[in-house]
Order: C-alpha cells, then sequence, then structure tokens
C-alpha cells in the first residue's frame, strides 16, 4: 500500500535531498542526544486482528519536520505490515508497504509537529498471521527538525509483537479436549452396555428360580408352551393308550374288543371243524 501527498513523491525527495545537503553544510544539530524507538502494544493481539506500532522521536527539541524510516517485522509469516500513517500535518509524504508485509518505508517533509519532548511521527499497522512472537526494527536514513536542521539519530530500538490464537494463551488444545470427551463417551457408552448385560442376565436367572419354584420348566427356544385348553381338545378326539410297567401300553375298549370277537370266532370255528 502506498500514498502520496502534494507536492508529490519528487517534491519529497527533493527535501529530503536539501535536507541532507543542509545537514552537511551546518555543524550545528538539533540535539546532542536524539533516539528513535518503537512503542507497541502491551497486549498480544488475536490471529486475523490488527495493532499499531508507533515511531517516537526523543528529545526532539526543534520538533521534527522532514524524516525517511522503515519499519520491518522479523517473521511477517507471524505479523505482517498492512498500512502506515504520517502524524501530523505535512506538506508532503510518501508511504510504501512491501507486499509481503515484511516492511514499511515512510518519507516526510515539511512536517508540523510538537516542538519539544518525545514525538510521534508515523504509525504503522500491523496484522496477526499466526501464533507466535516476532521483532520489529527500526532504521532511520534521515531525520531533521522543522529548521532544516538534522538530528544525530543515537539510537534506534525496536519492539516486539506476539500473536495468540484467542486472545490468551491456552494449555490444552482444541483437539485434546475433544479427545477427551470422545473417551469419556466411549467409557460412558461401555458401563452402560455391562450394566445393561447385568441386568438382562438377572433378569433371565430370576425367571429361572421362579419357574424352579413352581415346579414348571420353561419350553426350549423356538417351541411354545401348550395350554390346558390344548390338552383337553386332544383328549376329545382321540385315546391315548396308558403305560403299564411290564406290560407296555393297554390296548383301548374297542380295540379289546375286537380281539375277543376275533378269538371267539376262531374258537367256533375250530369246534365245527371237530364235530363234522
Amino acid at each position: 500500500m502506498s500514498g502520496i501527498d502534494a507536492p508529490t513523491a519528487p517534491a519529497t525527495a527533493v527535501l529530503l535531498g536539501v535536507l541532507l545537503l543542509t545537514a552537511t553544510a551546518v555543524p550545528a544539530v538539533a540535539a546532542t542526544d536524539t533516539p528513535v524507538r518503537l512503542a507497541g502494544a502491551d497486549e498480544p493481539t488475536v490471529v486475523g486482528e490488527t495493532t499499531t506500532v508507533d515511531v517516537v522521536v526523543g528529545n526532539a527539541d526543534g520538533g521534527v519536520g522532514a524524516y525517511d524510516l522503515t519499519v520491518a517485522v522479523d517473521d511477517p509469516n507471524v505479523a505482517a505490515v498492512v498500512d502506515a500513517e504520517v502524524a501530523g500535518d505535512s506538506g508532503a509524504r510518501d508511504v510504501a508497504v512491501a507486499p509481503d508485509g515484511s516492511n514499511a518505508s515512510v518519507r516526510a517533509a515539511m512536517l508540523d509537529t510538537d516542538d519539544a519532548g518525545a514525538v510521534t511521527v508515523a504509525t504503522v499497522t500491523v496484522r496477526g498471521e499466526s501464533v507466535g512472537s516476532t521483532d520489529v526494527a527500526v532504521s532511520v536514513e534521515t531525520l531533521g527538525d522543522e529548521e532544516g536542521r538534522a538530528y544525530a539519530v543515537t539510537a534506534e530500538r525496536g519492539a516486539s509483537v506476539a500473536v495468540t490464537d484467542d486472545g490468551g494463551s491456552t494449555d490444552r488444545s482444541d483437539d485434546d479436549a475433544a479427545d477427551d470427551q470422545t473417551d469419556g463417551s466411549d467409557g460412558d457408552g461401555t458401563d452402560d452396555s455391562d450394566s445393561n448385560s447385568g441386568s438382562e442376565s438377572g433378569t433371565e436367572r430370576g425367571s429361572s428360580s421362579d419357574s424352579a419354584a413352581n415346579g414348571t420348566e420353561s419350553p426350549p427356544a423356538g417351541q411354545s408352551a401348550g395350554t390346558g385348553a390344548d390338552a383337553g381338545d386332544g383328549d376329545s378326539e382321540r385315546e391315548v393308550p396308558v403305560e403299564v410297567s411290564g406290560f407296555g401300553s393297554l390296548p383301548s375298549p374297542a380295540a379289546a374288543a375286537f380281539v375277543l370277537f376275533a378269538g371267539a370266532a376262531l374258537i367256533c370255528g375250530a369246534l365245527y371243524l371237530r364235530r363234522r
């Protein structure tokens, strides 16, 4: 991302060139000790959300009139630079953000800032890309006050950006929690199955005991037990031989009568033949 305001980037480059020439020709500097540092947020950002890092010039006795600096992240896969803004009122500015989010270059001239103390000259926006932490560094090519005098940058202090997945670190991942829930469900299901099996076994044993106590026996599987009505119907249709120990089955009355009649006929026939 880049943005250029009037009097356009070439004019900005010319102003920065003039600043460099002035710094070379004029031995005096705006301050003897001018550090430049990055001030980031104290709290971590979340993946997919953004946070800002300010570029602060310390001991700016004559304000900040122009500068050329670059802010870069060590690992754009953790936090990527997505935007940059020039602070204060300026007649010319040039902002360029690298396509891979690794850095942003900011140039400005004819700025009107606070004339003393620490001055924020730019704000860089970074977006969390993945969980982790990355360092952010600043490098200053040119820095001058509002009168065109160059500052002697004595220190460049960076910062760091931390990125989390949910606003705070967790000890256990969602996959582990899901596995625990699955294990718990399996265990409960097994216990329930065992309980049901035990209940069914107990019921079967109880039924067997009741049958034994009543003197009855359950029919084999697949065979239905006969009722008293069924037994009565069988007796009315046919006569069942009666077992007598030592003699086998006794014939029915009709069969016995038939045998006696046949025996009498044989005897009569034999007597008739003898008389002839």
